[in-house]
């Protein structure tokens, strides 16, 4: 189980720089929810019922499972979501089955002198779509005491100081129902969900980022994008919750 945010982006042989504000939420069985928003956007609160375009907010949204590969320090990223192949099915009116690509392997790198990790790799980069080496530099937080505010590392309190191994809710659901796949990841007191609808040529991704407040339990939406609203049984420990289009199951 891990609460990641992005510290940098490197297309190679460019300059590092971090536009997002990217968090990854992988639980204990590897099921991860990406979500990577513009910080100029972020946070983001829809207004209306009809989303802005996709693209002018996100740059770039995954759902899938993570999946170690043994006697390596690589890590292969399956994905059931991944917004730049429906953005890219949708601009070319091709099935989205001929927009998938290979899952995206990356190998991670401990970092002299910080706890942070390094991710290197090659993809397609988003602006030319030529396969472009890549450097993240990625950090793992304490999702019971980090805020919007304030990062705290993992494994550290608010004061910076170490801790010993405490115990973080972690409740991750997905959605069954006919024409749509879904998952919502609730870490500690932070959450994230992604939605997407098969059917829909329009606005098919609807995204969502909460944060609860340990000291006050009230919830403050960090994003709400997208056509469909989510159930917020994840507050409560429960096995299954109920929406308008279907029901989400707790796989864990």
């Amino acid at each position: 189980m891990v609460l990641s945010t992005r510290v940098s982006l490197q297309w190679l042989p460019n300059e590092p720089e971090e536009l997002t504000s990217t968090m990854v939420f992988t639980s204990t069985k590897d099921h991860f929810v990406d979500v990577r928003i513009y910080k100029e956007r972020y946070p983001y609160k829809q207004t209306g019922t009809e989303p802005e375009n996709f693209e002018d907010v996100f740059q770039w949204v995954i759902v899938g499972e993570e999946e170690e590969i043994k006697n390596t320090n690589k890590i292969r990223f399956n994905h059931s979501i991944n917004s730049q192949e429906i953005t890219t099915s949708l601009a070319t009116g091709k099935p989205l089955s001929e927009c998938r690509g290979d899952a995206d392997v990356g190998s991670f790198w401990p970092m002299e002198g910080t706890e942070d990790r390094k991710e290197t790799g090659s993809m397609a980069h988003p602006d030319t779509g030529v396969l472009t080496d890549y450097v993240e530099i990625w950090r793992s937080l304490n999702p019971n005491v980090t805020s919007p505010d304030n990062e705290v590392r993992e494994g550290h309190d608010e004061a910076g100081q170490l801790i010993p191994n405490t115990v973080t809710p972690v409740m991750t659901f997905d959605l069954n129902a006919e024409g749509f796949i879904g998952r919502i990841i609730r870490l500690g007191d932070w959450v994230q969900g992604v939605i997407y609808e098969e059917t829909e040529k329009q606005f098919p991704i609807s995204v969502m980022r909460s944060f609860r407040d340990a000291h006050t339990g009230a919830w403050t939406e960090l994003i709400t994008y997208g056509k469909h609203a989510f159930p917020e049984a994840y507050r409560h420990a429960t096995a299954q919750m109920e929406s308008e289009y279907g029901k989400w199951h707790r796989v864990e």
